[in-house]
């Protein structure tokens, strides 16, 4: 809420804030959805908090347009300090080579983790690179705030639980560089998705490393009907069964899966 002080004087307290929103390119539209979703912004100084936060971005990016964007989308950047919990972690970044453009995709994120420490951001951001994760690529962003939600615990389990089914370091951490994501299933899924592919369809473990995605996916509305599909086609000869093309069939959206896989056989029941 709005200290009441902020009201003892609106013209010099409030009014000056929209006028610098409004002379920087927001919208009166952009303003009421950024009041609405987080008042406490109206509350900062202008002059030693507002602007400040705004023109950091500002200057790292180059680009009005693209703070604007990020600002609309997590109003709680003008709200954090961002010289103090930003910066540091950006210089490091920077010092890794992430590209800006880069650092910018996921800085309307950052207002919620704003606060972790710059040592520990700096350790796991070592760690992604020991992964062999490209700096320059947007996963590498993608899995240093994966491994910043994990706690350690959860992390070493379900690695070990992955090689307990068969994984090697070398599969984890290829599935980690192509889809860092999928960690984030829980164990139950990853384990029930590993059953279906290896002990119902004959898989080999190395298989669901090379395409991680499929752990993220739903068995019942996704993956096992489409098995189904993918074993009558192969029992009746009309597809190979490429690991490949099997792939394919699971990463289809439904309507690419429905006119390359069921409408294009139109003599199969």
């Amino acid at each position: 809420m709005l200290s009441e002080s902020a009201f003892v004087r609106p013209e010099k307290t409030l009014l000056p804030k929209p006028e610098f929103f409004y002379s920087e390119g927001f919208s009166s539209h952009d303003l009421a959805d950024i009041v609405s979703k987080h008042p406490p912004v109206l509350a900062r100084s202008l002059e030693n908090h507002i602007i400040p936060n705004f023109n950091y971005p500002s200057n790292l990016l180059e680009s009005q347009e693209s703070t604007i964007v990020s600002i609309k989308r997590r109003p709680l950047l003008l709200y954090h300090d961002l010289q103090t919990y930003m910066a540091p972690k950006v210089n490091i970044l920077l010092e890794y080579g992430v590209p800006k453009s880069n650092i910018f995709m996921c800085m309307d994120y950052w207002s919620y983790s704003s606060r972790t420490d710059g040592k520990v951001f700096k350790v796991v951001v070592e760690e992604v690179k020991k992964m062999g994760i490209n700096p320059l690529r947007s996963q590498f962003l993608e899995a240093k705030s994966l491994k910043t939600t994990l706690s350690r615990l959860q992390w070493e389990s379900k690695v070990n639980m992955l090689k307990r089914w068969g994984w090697s370091e070398e599969d984890f951490s290829v599935a980690f560089q192509k889809y860092p994501r999928f960690m984030l299933s829980s164990k139950d899924k990853i384990i029930a998705a590993m059953d279906f592919f290896v002990n119902k369809m004959g898989l080999e473990s190395s298989y669901i490393a090379n395409y991680p995605i499929l752990v993220v996916y739903s068995l019942q509305k996704r993956i096992v009907p489409r098995a189904v599909v993918f074993q009558f086609l192969l029992s009746k000869g009309l597809i190979n069964g490429k690991h490949k093309l099997l792939f394919t069939l699971f990463n289809h959206s439904e309507k690419a899966f429905l006119e390359r896989f069921v409408n294009s056989y139109n003599e199969a029941p």
